[in-house]
């Protein structure tokens, strides 16, 4: 089982909730069709595995508007 404790701090860290629950939810649909983890497996759920990525600071989420369309196409 989850500690709480751990999604307050990625609640803090991504702010908020929602923003915190949308990258989860993001991040386990690219996992779930084939994405690469960004740290170390260990046997670990999916989720564990996105919580550590986030404590880890592999992923964010990112607003989404033009500029940050470009910079994705560009990479």
């Amino acid at each position: 089982m989850i500690n709480q404790a751990k999604f307050d701090d990625l609640y803090d860290q991504i702010g908020g909730i929602y923003k915190t629950t949308v990258l989860i939810q993001k991040r386990l649909r690219a996992l779930n069709r084939g994405a690469r983890r960004l740290v170390p497996e260990e046997g670990r759920s999916p989720i564990v595995t996105v919580m550590k990525e986030i404590e880890a600071k592999k992923i964010e989420l990112v607003d989404d508007n033009e500029e940050n369309r470009e910079a994705i196409r560009q990479e």
